[in-house]
């Protein structure tokens, strides 16, 4: 499907996306400490030298036979 300024990558119009922002918002809300801990966690193991570069095939996918 080819991009266009009236839809997005998944097809949907701008007007679709507004009507989902609300619902979108009030999950955020609900989730934005669970989000921060996932946060904290990941920097943490960034910082302890636990993380490596993510590899992609160039149709997107990683490939996952070179992860550490």
């Amino acid at each position: 499907m080819a991009l266009t300024p009236d839809k997005d990558l998944f097809g949907e119009s701008a007007e679709e996306i507004e009507a989902d922002e609300p619902r979108w918002q009030e999950q955020v809300s609900a989730s934005i400490e669970l989000l921060r801990l996932l946060a904290r966690e990941a920097s943490e193991s960034y910082r302890a030298g636990n993380a490596a570069p993510m590899l992609f095939a160039d149709d997107g996918r990683i490939i996952r036979d070179q992860l550490p």
